[in-house]
């Protein structure tokens, strides 16, 4: 994935005719993101939580007392 993600880079950054700083500024932004992406889906794994939740799935019906602001 990180050599499909440099080779992305490279074909934009050409065709945008980029200088090579701010090209390599926007792949060493993506790899931080890429790997900090990764170390967080590793994190949740490796917390064995039952089910990924948002606030979008909580049932404010069922706990009326918590306000939904």
């Amino acid at each position: 994935m990180a050599e499909t993600l440099e080779n992305a880079h490279c074909s934009f950054s050409a065709h945008l005719h980029l200088p090579a700083g701010e090209a390599l500024a926007a792949l060493l932004g993506s790899k931080i993101a890429l790997r900090n992406w990764r170390r967080l889906q590793t994190a949740m794994r490796s917390a064995r939580l039952p089910a990924v939740k948002t606030l979008a799935d909580f049932d404010f019906t069922f706990q009326p007392s918590v306000k939904r602001d």
